[in-house]
């Protein structure tokens, strides 16, 4: 607390705190006290913390040496020291495909990594096609399908997922569109405020692969990377056997492309333990007892993501795959097709959002244009919509391209959406 770099009594440890090792370089974090462990091999090694946002290391790095395996070396205190008064508030939203007649659970994650206690409403949107049929933990109100809670979140505090299962009827066709939302308020003051709210679009399906990896965006192109721009990755999986699976690992061999140095753990399904080791990320999920799909559908899945960064210096038309392999107790493991990430050609300084919604300029203080590519067919409809999921804009657009007047909106984040009778498109953008 007082960032002399020294552990003095009173001083509480630090949790999910990422520490390296070298060599390796190992990665793991801190558990809910501070403490951590890491594997080493026989020889020297330094140890150091990896500054999160908003916190600066106030210690060097520590050494052990080990002639021999099997050998432990403690006490190897590392400091951090907060900086005050940030306000930041996160969110992360993992669904499970939706299926005619069936349940699918949405996973939604809130992190608060500022430095100061968050009154945090949480606002989620499903779609009305869906109707909830469990959540948990209770929501403070319900509106129609808007459902909130209100908590209170201290700094660095990362709950448990909130748990939403949604019932999709045996009249909804498949590949029926449906667009689901996630924010966290207040955006007033938060340092990122586009991290606030995140739009996921799905589509009713028939069946699907339960295991497998994803990542957003597909593309970035090279200013991007070059000013820090970073890639969600998520992995689902699902236990299809027979029996409850006891212990779950996921395995995945992070490639040269990506900068381990940034890697951020974003949250998992069920509590679990992780670490970076010869570039290898593996994710434990042990006495996870996870149900098998037959006696338990909803509760037969589980899924973990993670952020990180390509490297500097990708050249334009790069390609990075990366897949994971998903081991349920002693069985062979199960590979998941490769998520693949591509280094793409500048553009303009446009939004563009992977479903051809594009909105410029973006932050904006006056005239929003808005584009939505491909064939409309009918009345466009476009809306704007707070964090807290009110529509404060609504109007007709032409089929192509239109102007909003946005001049009269508060500073802070917006969610717009546009639609005909066939589709619906949506994206953010920041009034200034």
């Amino acid at each position: 607390m007082d960032a002399d770099g020294i552990h003095d009594t009173g001083e509480e440890g630090v949790s999910l705190a990422y520490v390296i090792s070298e060599p390796g370089p190992v990665i793991t974090s801190t558990d809910g006290g501070g403490s951590y462990s890491t594997p080493a091999f026989a020889g020297d090694h330094t140890v150091q913390v990896i500054p999160g946002p908003y916190q600066v290391a106030t210690s060097a790095a520590q050494t052990a040496s080990f002639p021999d395996l099997g050998g432990t070396d403690t006490g190897n205190d590392l400091g951090l020291h907060t900086i005050p008064d940030m306000q930041d508030l996160r969110v992360a939203m993992t669904t499970i495909p939706a299926r005619p007649g069936f349940d699918n659970d949405v996973g939604l994650d809130v992190y608060n990594t500022g430095t100061v206690v968050s009154n945090a409403t949480i606002t989620f949107t499903h779609d009305p096609v869906q109707s909830p049929v469990a959540v948990s933990p209770t929501p403070t109100s319900v509106n129609g399908n808007v459902l909130e809670w209100t908590w209170t979140m201290q700094p660095g505090e990362h709950p448990a997922p909130i748990h939403v299962t949604l019932y999709t009827g045996t009249d909804i066709a498949i590949g029926t569109p449906l667009t689901m939302m996630l924010t966290a308020a207040p955006v007033t003051m938060d340092e990122t405020p586009d991290d606030n709210a995140v739009i996921v679009h799905e589509v009713v399906v028939a069946s699907y692969d339960p295991n497998d990896k994803r990542v957003l965006p597909t593309a970035l192109t090279t200013e991007e990377i070059i000013s820090g721009s970073e890639l969600d990755y998520i992995v689902r999986f699902q236990n299809t056997g027979t029996v409850a699976a006891v212990d779950v690992i996921v395995a995945d061999m992070l490639p040269a492309g990506l900068d381990l140095a940034t890697f951020e753990f974003m949250g998992s399904s069920h509590p679990c333990t992780w670490v970076i080791a010869q570039g290898q990320l593996q994710v434990s999920f042990d006495q996870i007892m996870l149900p098998d799909s037959t006696s338990d559908e909803p509760g037969s899945h589980g899924y973990l993501r993670f952020r990180i960064a390509p490297v500097q210096g990708l050249a334009e038309g790069s390609v990075i795959e990366n897949l994971a392999s998903i081991y349920f107790d002693f069985n062979a493991p199960i590979h998941t097709e490769p998520a693949v990430f591509m280094v793409e050609a500048p553009h303009s300084i446009v939004e563009a959002f992977s479903d051809g919604l594009r909105i410029q300029p973006n932050p904006v203080e006056g005239q929003l244009a808005v584009h939505g590519g491909g064939a409309w067919t009918g009345t466009v409809y476009m809306e704007v919509m707070d964090v807290n999921g009110r529509v404060v804009l609504q109007n007709r657009l032409p089929l192509v391209e239109g102007r909003i007047d946005v001049s009269g909106l508060q500073q802070g984040l917006y969610l717009l959406r546009i639609q005909d009778g066939e589709r619906a498109l949506s994206g953010r953008f920041v009034k200034r």
